[in-house]
């Protein structure tokens, strides 16, 4: 998940999404666009590597995983 700082007419606010807008940067195995992000923890965050449609591992609704976390928790 992505965060960014917006300023607001009362100070500032914090908005996280997994939403892009435009071009989305390249997916972590090949260059096609990386939609998905990793849900798997590594240490105390979420992997967040970008997956594209073919090298995600699709674990449910919303929840995706890179081969790498998908197989660290035996998931593949």
């Amino acid at each position: 998940m992505s965060c960014r700082v917006v300023q607001t007419l009362n100070g500032a606010a914090i908005i996280c999404s997994r939403g892009f807008r435009g071009v989305s940067p390249p997916c972590w195995e090949c260059p096609r666009p990386g939609i998905f992000l990793c849900d798997g923890l590594t240490g105390l965050a979420t992997c967040d590597r970008r997956l594209c449609v073919h090298h995600r591992v699709n674990a449910g609704i919303e929840v995706d995983f890179c081969r790498d976390c998908a197989v660290g928790i035996g998931f593949l």
